[in-house]
């Protein structure tokens, strides 16, 4: 979990032009949850809802790619799911043929490099069914810096 003084770190290198700072000695990683086209462009209320997301999004990349924080990306890929299913079971007005399977096309913002870890979830849990753990283990990762979209759905720690 993010404690409070790498929260306040990262908040100040969003917000100023500052030389960077470093996030003390662990090693951290940042996941980057579910910043795709399907939850953010495609959807109007939460472009709406959060305009500055894309920028804020690219900032706090730039800034862990530069710090060497590993970014892992976790990309939802819901196609032929039981959550799919589950969803359009109890909201079927909410699903039609177009939303039949979640693709994972990123956001042009958060395009993840050729070096960058890409973890693809059918669950909404990251976790599960996939080698997450197993990575951030393997590579030393000590804490974890979390953002994206959906995430008080899609982050369960």
């Amino acid at each position: 979990m993010i404690n409070k003084e790498m929260s306040g770190v990262v908040e100040e290198r969003l917000n100023s032009s500052l030389p960077h700072t470093s996030f003390g000695n662990m090693k951290t990683a940042l996941l980057l949850v579910d910043v795709q086209d399907v939850f953010y462009s495609s959807n109007h209320l939460v472009r709406s809802s959060f305009p500055n997301f894309p920028e804020k999004t690219a900032a706090l990349l730039n800034i862990c790619r530069s710090m060497g924080v590993e970014v892992v990306h976790i990309h939802a890929f819901y196609k032929d799911s039981a959550w799919l299913r589950y969803g359009r079971e109890i909201n079927p007005e909410r699903w039609g043929e177009e939303r039949d399977a979640v693709g994972e096309i990123p956001e042009p913002f958060a395009q993840p490099l050729p070096t960058e870890k890409v973890v693809r979830k059918t669950t909404f849990d990251a976790f599960i069914d996939t080698d997450l753990h197993e990575y951030l283990q393997s590579r030393g990762i000590q804490q974890l810096l979390v953002a994206g979209l959906v995430t008080s759905c899609c982050v369960l720690m």
